[in-house]
């Protein structure tokens, strides 16, 4: 058998695999990575994190044996100070994944989106306080 793998990137041709670019903090990012990957995604275990080194590993399980996976998130800062997050599916048994990477990715993402957010929304002060 062989291995099928779909990263994401700025240039990717497909919208959805083009990675993330926020202008959220990197603890606030990095922190809802770890709740996505830890309690929000079924079949999704964590294996490894590295906060220094900005990596996140997952094993992902599947109905379908040979579909079964690993996901490697990378989260660091770009250029421009803006946290950048991009991350690779790959299926480490399978000839072709039938678009189970790309999808893995894209509802990564999606999850990723709203994670971040509210985990920055919660580190903000309450306006409604007065100092």
């Amino acid at each position: 058998m062989g291995t099928t793998s779909v990263g994401t990137g700025p240039g990717a041709a497909d919208p959805g695999l083009r990675g993330r670019t926020y202008a959220i903090p990197f603890e606030d990012v990095w922190q809802g990575t770890l709740r996505l990957v830890r309690e929000k995604l079924r079949g999704w275990s964590l294996e490894f994190a590295d906060d220094r080194e900005g990596v996140v590993n997952a094993l992902v399980s599947s109905p379908v044996k040979w579909l079964q996976g690993v996901v490697e998130v990378r989260v660091g800062l770009d250029d421009d100070a803006q946290t950048r997050v991009d991350a690779t599916s790959a299926t480490p048994t399978a000839f072709h994944d039938f678009g189970t990477n790309a999808r893995r990715l894209r509802r990564f993402f999606a999850g990723l989106d709203r994670e971040a957010f509210r985990e920055h929304q919660r580190r903000l002060p309450d306006p409604a306080v007065r100092r």
